[in-house]
């Protein structure tokens, strides 16, 4: 079992930029370094292919560009892609054997844009199928995915691959998508930097969407000026110095239910808005049952249609829960689904009315650390709690909006866990979140770790 116990600050993309332009490495070197890694880090389970050949053949055309300038803003910068977002040439099957062995013929917007802007493609990370689970590890993994910090526990999900490959250093950024937080779960499980932009604001095109309503592309990193120039090479608002916040009402979710650790976490950043002079309110704004179960009745209903659009696909082949999954959203009527998009309809304005462009949401990502693999529960202040009904009220709010939120490592708790925050405004306030999560983010909070 491959060991993490060194701590690896790892190089941002400016201290990449800075050695290209000081001779002191090419992307060549870099990606050979990617890629050992990614060998040694193997027992991990991120990877679902390595794009050994073609990362060296475009680290290869970069460096016949060195010296020349301006680099792109990604030049040389190596970046995961988690496997429903399709990457020309590379397997791209779901994470379902329905889909094994399909090869994507063109780029996703997304990596074409990682491209355009001079990323280096170095592999696949690994999904639950069709993204369906909040865990790293599902019925449809042989190789289920583990947590770096500790390979017994889960790295959440369902982005699980690509948190992973930025926590060892496999990648610089990664590629994920978020339903109901399966950027951010994983994110701050694993210890980087997650971000589920503004909905709409990155494209969606070659992606296997769960959702039309609630999906959402974005990216994972070990810094948080990495997280912004992905962000930004997406297609997202540009992050400028106009998006530094001037003090505004920060609302705090309540730490109920929270595990200790991650309520004093929480606690620590809501002071540290109070000393800046922001106004702190403390106020739940988690959705109730009803719209709970009306998100799931949309999701169950639009994840069965987009899968009855893909040709050649066997529902024989999936997994149960996903057939599970499937055989329920048939069953959601049409009447059902109007029912539940007007419950759903009605908390998403009621929230939108209570984010002014001059207030953010905090709260956390996860009520507890990481939780045992295959664990159906997870520990919060009250016991164990069935992991997704723990998780929603903290990560759906922003998912059913559409808000912008950044998953913000924000220390570990007292068996060296990580533990992560989350900050969320209001729609298209997308760099004002940003640059504002550096205002609670700790220096040495969430460094990944390596394998030796």
């Amino acid at each position: 079992m491959v060991t993490v116990m060194d701590t690896w600050i790892g190089r941002s993309v400016a201290e990449l930029h800075a050695l290209y332009r000081g001779g002191e490495a090419t992307p060549s070197q870099i990606v050979e370094e990617c890629l050992r890694r990614i060998e040694a880090s193997g027992p991990l389970g991120a990877y679902t292919t390595v794009l050994a050949e073609t990362a060296r053949a475009e680290a290869e055309r970069l460096d016949r560009r060195m010296g020349e300038e301006p680099m792109g803003p990604l030049f040389g910068v190596p970046v995961a892609v988690k496997e429903l977002i399709d990457v020309a040439g590379a397997e791209v099957g779901y994470g379902s054997r329905a889909f094994a062995g399909r090869i994507a013929s063109a780029d996703a917007e997304a990596v074409r844009r990682l491209r355009a802007a001079g990323a280096i493609v170095v592999g696949v990370t690994r999904s639950p199928e069709f993204g369906w689970s909040l865990s790293g590890r599902d019925a449809a993994s042989l190789t289920p995915v583990a947590n770096p910090w500790d390979p017994a526990r889960d790295p959440g999900g369902s982005s699980s691959g690509s948190a992973v490959a930025v926590a060892t250093g496999t990648a610089c950024l990664a590629l994920g998508t978020d339903t109901a937080g399966s950027i951010r779960m994983p994110a701050a499980l694993c210890g980087v930097w997650g971000f589920k932009p503004t909905r709409g604001a990155v494209s969606d095109r070659g992606v296997r969407l769960l959702s039309r309503s609630f999906d959402h592309v974005g990216p994972l990193a070990g810094t948080l000026s990495d997280l912004r120039a992905a962000h930004e090479a997406l297609g997202g608002w540009p992050v400028s110095p106009q998006d530094a916040p001037d003090p505004g009402t920060v609302v705090v979710a309540p730490d109920d239910g929270l595990h200790p650790d991650h309520a004093e976490a929480l606690a620590a950043a809501a002071r540290r808005f109070a000393e800046l002079g922001w106004r702190v309110l403390t106020e739940d704004v988690a959705p109730p049952e009803d719209v709970v179960d009306g998100y799931m009745t949309m999701l169950l209903h639009e994840g069965a249609r987009l899968y009855a659009d893909d040709p050649g696909s066997s529902v024989e082949l999936c997994t149960e829960p996903v057939r599970d999954m499937l055989r329920l959203g048939d069953g959601v009527t049409d009447d059902l689904y109007r029912d539940a998009r007007r419950t759903v309809a009605r908390y998403r304005a009621g929230l939108l009315a209570r984010l002014d462009l001059g207030t953010l949401l905090l709260g956390a990502v996860c009520p507890g650390p990481p939780h045992p693999s295959r664990a159906a529960t997870v520990d919060t202040a009250d016991g164990p709690r069935p992991f997704a009904r723990a998780v929603v009220p903290w990560t759906l709010p922003q998912s059913i909006a559409g808000l912008p939120a950044v998953a913000v490592p924000a220390g570990r708790d007292r068996d060296g866990m990580p533990i992560g925050l989350q900050l969320s405004g209001a729609p298209g306030r997308d760099g004002t979140v940003l640059a504002a999560a550096a205002l609670i983010a700790e220096r040495d909070a969430g460094t990944p770790r390596r394998p030796a």
